[in-house]
């Protein structure tokens, strides 16, 4: 792994309003940036998110009105994800989804998940102090979106592919179209950011960014473990 390639990629990435239409990604292109989005790091290992990749035009359409912040990306860009998280319901100890998450992709036993439903208990409620508190737990999901979120968008620079970022989007309305689309259950999930890939247009400007010393200096600790993670048949949905 080379240092100058991964800084160079960082670099050269932007975020990209209006992309080149006619360029596509390909296949193999963009499954390689859903990997990197299943293999990435969650608070205890539970991955309370999911993708939803919209390709379907008629569905791009519905969701630009109601998210204004897209337009163009949804009008110009190849691929486009929204990383969705999960409802508090669905995060509490004890849950059918926490339970999905320590016994079938975790492989706990029964013991074993007793042990950790009681070391999870602990970390929402006395270390974040977010179990009774449905939103402060909500938003704690919507955390490890984004580093999913971060993950995608500097693998999919690596390999030369463009992104943009985007939350400008009314959250119910948003979801309430992702209801009708069939792929969003509102009551167990919500929407927490899009993205869009594909490839700038020749003529694109760069941008600047804060200079080095300007920044704070931050220290991710990772095990490097990828074998205990979701299929991506579970994790995505593509329309």
């Amino acid at each position: 792994m080379n240092k100058s390639d991964i800084l160079k990629a960082a670099k050269w990435r932007q975020a990209i309003k209006q992309f080149d239409p006619t360029r596509k990604i390909n296949d193999d292109d963009f499954n390689f940036i859903l990997e990197i989005a299943r293999i990435s790091p969650t608070s205890n290992g539970i991955e309370p998110w999911n993708a939803i990749v919209v390709q379907n035009a008629d569905l791009r359409q519905k969701l630009i009105k109601v998210a204004p912040g897209g337009t163009s990306q949804l009008n110009t860009a190849s691929h486009v994800v929204i990383l969705t998280t999960k409802r508090a319901s669905q995060l509490k100890p004890g849950s059918d989804y926490i339970k999905h998450m320590s016994r079938d992709v975790h492989d706990h036993p029964a013991v074993q998940f007793a042990a950790w439903k009681q070391v999870y208990r602990v970390f929402l409620s006395s270390m974040l102090g977010v179990l009774k508190n449905d939103d402060l737990l909500e938003a704690h999901a919507q955390r490890q979106a984004y580093i999913v979120l971060g993950n995608m968008m500097l693998a999919a620079a690596e390999i030369g592919i463009d992104s943009s970022p985007m939350e400008g989007f009314y959250s119910k309305k948003f979801d309430k179209t992702l209801a009708e689309a069939g792929v969003l259950d509102p009551t167990t999930d919500r929407s927490t950011v899009m993205v869009a890939f594909g490839y700038r247009p020749s003529d694109t400007a760069t941008t600047k960014t804060r200079p080095s010393e300007k920044l704070k200096k931050l220290v991710f600790d990772y095990d490097g473990d990828h074998k205990t993670r979701r299929s991506l048949d579970e994790i995505v949905k593509t329309v």
